[in-house]
């Protein structure tokens, strides 16, 4: 008998319970979307930039100049001239400038061709260059086998 007396009563609590869970949700729900919406809000702000004259004056942070250039800006500087010595010369190899190649590779644009017991010759469409040994002394040495 006396559950039948508490039945309702825990039902009525278990309603209680359950409608202030839903309204202390809904109430921090409200909460979280004020703060949201406050910070939309801040967001949504029009922003400014630079003003179009100063960004022109700024300097592009990816090109380096040199004194000569940052002066007179219409010198163009003369492409570098690569030089090539022939340092040793080992059966079907040369070794040019501290690079061994092979007969057939390519070095800065220029194929070895041949290669002989004292020089290498290095040409592509334009130009041939023949490249000997320097015999000072006993710094180059040639080997050849049999």
């Amino acid at each position: 008998m006396g559950d039948e007396v508490l039945k309702p009563l825990h039902v009525t609590l278990a309603i209680m319970i359950a409608y202030g869970t839903l309204f202390a949700q809904s109430s921090s729900l409200k909460d979280e979307v004020k703060m949201y919406d406050t910070l939309f809000e801040a967001i949504n702000k029009k922003r400014f930039g630079l003003d179009p004259d100063v960004f022109k004056k700024v300097k592009d942070p990816f090109v380096k100049t040199s004194p000569t250039n940052a002066k007179n800006k219409s010198t163009i500087a003369a492409p570098k001239r690569v030089t090539y010595t022939l340092y040793s010369v080992m059966e079907n190899r040369a070794k040019i400038n501290d690079r061994w190649v092979k007969k057939g590779e390519v070095i800065n644009g220029l194929k070895l061709v041949k290669i002989t017991s004292k020089s290498a010759v290095l040409a592509n469409s334009q130009r041939t260059l023949t490249l000997t040994l320097s015999q000072k002394g006993n710094r180059n040495v040639v080997i050849t086998s049999n």
